[in-house]
């Protein structure tokens, strides 16, 4: 006689369906490519006939070392049986593999922690880090307090603490991904409708303030046509870009999302970013595309919130110069054929590129890469849905414009370049500080601060945490409140 399933999983239960009860992922989920959710409502107590082979088969999942919880995702074009290649090229964070945040207590207990920046210091090579780098600082703090050595030592020693500090081992390489064009077809696979759907919408609420680096409504219908029949055919380098930019925009969005479970969040993401890689199917450095600087750049921001945030450092540099040998950095004002839209996303990215290579230097304490050798003006404060391919569109007069957040972010950061490059220099740091230099600097200090103020005098009400804007306090998740409070803590 049949043996009784003593309960089925949530998924099977919900669909009606036939349940084998099997723990801790059923078949017909695992059959089904829903793997991530199947989950029942309280342990299921494995018979005693069945005990030893259930418990045999536990330990030969945990022998595998990785978790199936994204191994299996729903897609629109080729069906739930499709898997996601194994990619070893990152470099090893936790027990399940995944190279991303890992906040458990052991490990963040050997990262170097920037308040921008997480690194990890166990891998070979060296990578300095500036004086306006915390990482530099602690390192200094620490070696001071935890040294042994005589007075005498210490003081020989003192001089070569901030640049001997200010060196730690960095990440290992990345090498590019071990997949052949005949695999490419697996960035197409995609999560559920739903979710994606709450990803990509996570992403534009939460993200695209911060980096408008896409444009919404054309990214957005892009999207829309995968999910129609055969609406991604084509295989060409635009499309596999684009489905690149897609992973990269669920790895971002699903950080903020309530359909992803908050345990699974750090792995999910990393899962969609392994999936965006395979870009480098093809020469990215003989490329000279517009979406493969927005992939570099997107790659940048997800990398920055990672352990491995010196990758960051590198994926911005290439954009930069991916972004320069395109002419993003120099404006046309005669160039009729281009568009409204066109030249309002060359200018976001461009100042992307900008916004990031400044706050990367802050945070590595490094130079920039631009130093101000460009002609792009910044951004005009125009939302997507007004941007036109034929003519100029307007912003509706009264309505506040989304991109404030970044537009005075620009110019924000204009004043962190000059103090960066007043205060942080090789030149300012080799000189002596003289008496004569200490008043320089306090009147450097005075002017500095001066302009931040006429900054947040120029602000408009709307971006201003002052009681002038209480008014919109109360909306907790308002995108006004949001912008209020990064423009305030930047």
């Amino acid at each position: 006689k049949r043996r009784k399933t003593q309960q089925a999983c949530s998924n099977c239960r919900g669909r009606k369906t036939k349940c084998d009860g099997q723990y801790p992922i059923c078949a017909a989920c695992e059959r089904r490519g829903v793997a991530m959710t199947c989950v029942y409502e309280r342990p299921q107590p494995a018979p005693h006939s069945q005990r030893y082979a259930d418990l045999e088969s536990r330990l030969q999942r945990l022998e595998q070392g990785e978790n199936m919880d994204m191994r299996s995702l729903q897609s629109p074009r080729f069906g739930p049986d499709i898997t996601l290649p194994d990619d070893d090229s990152l470099p090893p964070s936790n027990a399940s593999g995944i190279a991303g945040r890992d906040d458990s207590p052991h490990n963040l207990a050997h990262q170097q922690v920037d308040a921008l920046a997480t690194v990890s210091p166990d891998d070979n090579g060296s990578c300095v880090y500036g004086e306006s780098s915390t990482i530099a600082f602690v390192r200094e703090f620490t070696q001071k307090t935890s040294s042994d050595s005589t007075a005498a030592q210490n003081k020989h020693q003192s001089g070569q603490a901030a640049h001997e500090s200010a060196r730690v081992q960095s990440p290992a390489v990345l090498t590019p991904l071990d997949i052949s064009l005949g695999n490419r077809d697996n960035l197409a696979i995609l999560p559920l409708r739903s979710n994606a759907d709450d990803f990509l919408h996570c992403y534009f609420e939460f993200i695209h303030p911060l980096f408008p680096l896409l444009h919404k409504d054309s990214f957005i219908a892009q999207y829309n046509r995968l999910w129609l029949p055969h609406g991604n055919s084509r295989s060409g380098k635009e499309d596999l870009v684009f489905m690149c930019n897609l992973n990269l925009v669920f790895a971002l969005g699903c950080q903020f999302s309530s359909l992803a479970h908050a345990n699974n969040r750090v792995s999910t993401a990393n899962q969609f970013y392994k999936m965006s890689r395979q870009v480098l199917l093809y020469d990215i450095l003989g490329t000279t595309s517009v979406s493969v600087v927005q992939w570099l750049l997107l790659s940048g921001v997800y990398l920055q919130s990672t352990k491995y945030a010196s990758h960051c450092w590198n994926s911005i540099g290439l954009a930069i110069r991916l972004a320069q040998s395109l002419g993003l950095h120099l404006e046309h004002p005669g160039l009729k054929s281009e568009s409204q839209l066109d030249r309002e996303m060359r200018r976001r990215i461009w100042h992307t590129c900008v916004v990031l290579d400044q706050l990367l230097a802050m945070t590595f304490g490094r130079p920039t890469m631009v130093n101000g050798s460009y002609s792009t003006p910044v951004p005009c404060l125009i939302d997507d849905e007004y941007l036109r391919t034929d003519g100029d569109g307007v912003q509706p007069k009264g309505a506040n414009s989304r991109m404030g957040l970044f537009v005075y972010s620009c110019k924000l950061f204009e004043i962190l370049d000059d103090i960066l490059s007043k205060f942080y220099s090789v030149e300012a740091s080799a000189d002596p500080v003289s008496e004569s230099r200490l008043q320089d600097m306090v009147s450097e200090v005075l002017s500095f601060n001066r302009r931040l103020d006429n900054f947040i005098t120029s602000l408009p009400d709307y971006l201003k945490t002052t009681q002038s804007s209480q008014v919109f306090m109360s909306e907790r998740n308002s995108w006004k409140n949001l912008q209020q409070q990064v423009l305030y803590c930047r």
